[in-house]
């Protein structure tokens, strides 16, 4: 198999449409959501009217460590009714046709700790856009507004829930089948290990460790060691 070339996720790189063109000419046998159904998407969330005040949005993935955009405050933050879990199996950014990796979602259920970035009324749309074309490639997530806690305040916040639908949905996998798949994937953005690693780390540095996260680190590491 030919090496594979590393693209960092940059606000620049999403901008630009690199990562678009990066997932489109790839072959990797997805469905895309057109630019029009992307826009009315996020203009959706907001009844098609001016955004008028500061918005929230929840990170419990990359967004932790890597959320490329531009934000007035960032807090830790807990959103009920969803948890994180390792459910959407991927064979482009960090997985493979031949090794797929698996991606984390908000699967029903539960709660889960995050981080929340505020962003301001006249920012919002701009910076929301970009997550979008992050996040809305395809159908695999669902935009949704979600109940959220950050400094002891009770907000709503847009974060992404799994798309339930979607044949990349393996919500049933038990955690040796995540840790093997994790332990594999690997694609144009990085690897599985380096994206839950990251994950875990930056949890728990911002006092929200994850025992779920914690335990696959030590599966896939003794994966590896094999």
């Amino acid at each position: 198999m030919p090496p594979i070339n590393k693209i960092a996720l940059t606000r620049e790189a999403i901008e630009n449409g690199k990562i678009y063109q990066i997932i489109k000419n790839g072959d990797y046998g997805v469905t895309f959501i057109s630019d029009e159904e992307r826009k009315n998407s996020l203009k959706e969330m907001f009844n098609f009217q001016d955004i008028t005040r500061d918005v929230w949005l929840f990170g419990y993935g990359s967004l932790i460590w890597n959320p490329a955009i531009n934000y007035s405050e960032r807090s830790p933050m807990v959103v009920s009714g969803y948890h994180r879990k390792f459910c959407l199996e991927t064979h482009m950014g960090r997985g493979s046709k031949d090794a797929p990796g698996l991606m984390l979602g908000l699967d029903v259920g539960g709660s889960c700790r995050g981080m929340g970035y505020r962003l301001s009324p006249d920012e919002a749309f701009r910076e929301l856009e970009i997550i979008w074309k992050r996040e809305m490639v395809t159908s695999s997530y669902v935009p949704r507004w979600l109940f959220a806690t950050t400094g002891g305040k009770k907000v709503r916040a847009i974060g992404f829930v799994v798309n339930r639908k979607t044949d990349r949905y393996v919500g049933g996998i038990d955690d040796a089948e995540a840790a093997q798949y994790i332990s594999q994937g690997s694609g144009f953005l990085g690897t599985c290990l380096e994206y839950l690693n990251n994950t875990a780390t930056h949890l728990t540095q911002n006092g929200m460790p994850d025992k779920y996260l914690n335990r696959l680190q030590t599966m896939v590491n003794q994966l590896r060691a094999l």
